[in-house]
């Protein structure tokens, strides 16, 4: 006997609930920050002029941001240190910023 495994629209609901849970993490100048980076694809150096602050500032803001999010279980777009964690594809959330 073989079993199918489909996917169903509630599967993907507990990925957008820990994106969800994953952006309440942050502070809402990181999401701004990082949803300008992520969704948008600006540069530090666009966001920097964006925010009247220096592009080392931006990148601060981004690499705390990532740092708060590994520690909520999910992985920032880029990252690098991927492991089994619940992926951010669900950038949408970030959107909503």
């Amino acid at each position: 006997m073989t079993t199918h495994n489909k996917t169903t629209p509630n599967d993907a609901e507990p990925s957008r609930s820990a994106a969800r849970d994953g952006i309440n993490v942050l502070t809402p100048r990181q999401r701004r920050t990082c949803a300008l980076a992520w969704c948008d694809q600006l540069t530090r150096a666009q966001i920097a002029a964006a925010h009247g602050v220096h592009p080392e500032a931006i990148k601060k803001r981004i690499q705390r941001a990532r740092r708060r999010l590994r520690a909520a279980g999910i992985d920032p777009p880029g990252d690098s240190r991927r492991r089994h964690r619940a992926p951010i594809a669900q950038l949408s959330a970030f959107q909503n910023v």
